[in-house]
């Protein structure tokens, strides 16, 4: 079981018109921990919910609190935030972009909550990661039965739940207005260049975040990505047009026009016309496609791949592959030498003896790493 713990912060109708909806996604186990260690916390400060607005300015039930112990008692926070959950998601609107229809169900806030939520799925669906999912959301906006009425039917789907609640009855909803009044503050000073992001912000931001900024007009929609921490970036944040008017969702960066397929999980694949080899990929919205592939461009396809994995170690290495078995098998006059992949393909090469024995020493003796 996995849980996301979300509320809002921010208003449309208010200048500069930014609302976002944020949270923080993590196991059930580590949601019965980090809510012990974080309600521990209130108690040793004798306060009876944490309100990020009311730390950051000595209101409310920080009125009495000195300045440093306001910023013990937040930094406290943000560690068990860093310890204790998987990822930190923000989904933004800014007046200026985000025009809802006119519908009952298309409100910003529903919007919103909709797609933290998926981002929850997408998320569990990338890393691999079964079981259930249980949301929860601070109680008390003014949309929230109509963001529960759509979510219900589609969590449901898909042995998921959904809850309003209150920040006092469940602590980590407090974790979430933490990251809400963050980001609002962090665009909103962005927007009007009035200050550099918060030292507070930056630390938390030390630990996985994703912003994502929606743009909704005339029934177009789009999404900008912000990474965090920056090591997570590419050179520049790319902003993604969506298109579902076809069979499968097509992605297109901004300032370029060739689609791009999102490729969530590779399914199968199977023997098809014209001797083709067929791929079954799904997309991230879990919708099936098919690739195509003659014996020479899935060779190409595979090397391309492989060579693409590079972009994700830290230090631009070659690719590698996980590897399960290693054993020579003598064919005819000649050694094979079979390597195994984790998950039961097999490589095979032909050596010669002087090969084969060079190749057992540097297993055995790997001392030169150049080799």
């Amino acid at each position: 079981m996995h849980h996301g713990y979300f509320d809002e912060s921010g208003d449309l109708e208010r200048a500069p018109g930014v609302f976002c909806v944020s949270g923080y996604f993590l196991t059930a186990d580590a949601a019965a921990a980090m809510s012990e260690a974080w309600t521990a916390v209130l108690e040793k400060h004798s306060i009876p919910a944490f309100h990020m607005v009311d730390c950051a300015h000595g209101t409310g039930a920080f009125a009495t609190k000195a300045k440093d112990e306001r910023i013990e008692i937040e930094k406290t926070l943000i560690t068990l935030i860093k310890t204790y959950t998987l990822q930190g998601v923000s989904f933004l609107a800014h007046t200026l972009t985000f025009e809802p229809p006119e519908s009952d169900d298309q409100d910003v806030y529903s919007h919103c909550a909709e797609s933290v939520v998926g981002a929850l799925r997408m998320f569990l669906q990338t890393n691999r990661i079964d079981g259930n999912i249980a949301c929860f959301f601070e109680s008390g906006h003014q949309s929230a039965g109509r963001a529960y009425n759509r979510l219900a039917v589609r969590l449901a789907e898909s042995s998921a739940s959904v809850e309003f609640a209150n920040k006092e009855r469940l602590p980590l909803l407090q974790a979430a207005d933490l990251l809400a009044w963050q980001t609002t503050k962090y665009v909103k000073d962005r927007l009007s260049a009035a200050r550099k992001p918060r030292q507070d912000f930056l630390s938390l931001m030390e630990h996985p975040h994703v912003f994502a900024y929606l743009t909704l007009k005339d029934g177009h929609k789009s999404m900008g990505v912000e990474a965090w921490p920056p090591s997570r970036r590419t050179q520049a944040t790319a902003f993604l047009n969506i298109d579902r008017s076809g069979p499968i969702a097509l992605l297109r960066e901004e300032g370029e026009n060739i689609p791009i397929i999102p490729i969530g999980r590779t399914v199968n694949w199977r023997m098809g016309g014209g001797r083709m080899a067929y791929v079954l990929f799904e997309d991230l919205i879990q919708k099936p496609l098919y690739l195509a592939f003659s014996e020479l461009p899935l060779a190409e396809a595979a090397y391309g791949l492989l060579a693409a994995t590079s972009v994700f170690t830290d230090e631009g290495g070659p690719p590698t592959l996980p590897v399960s078995r290693i054993e020579v098998e003598p064919y005819e006059k000649v050694n094979v030498l079979r390597i195994t992949l984790l998950d039961g393909p097999t490589v095979a090469f032909m050596v010669p003896n002087d090969v084969l024995e060079q190749f057992r020493n540097r297993l055995t003796n790997p001392t030169d790493r150049q080799s």
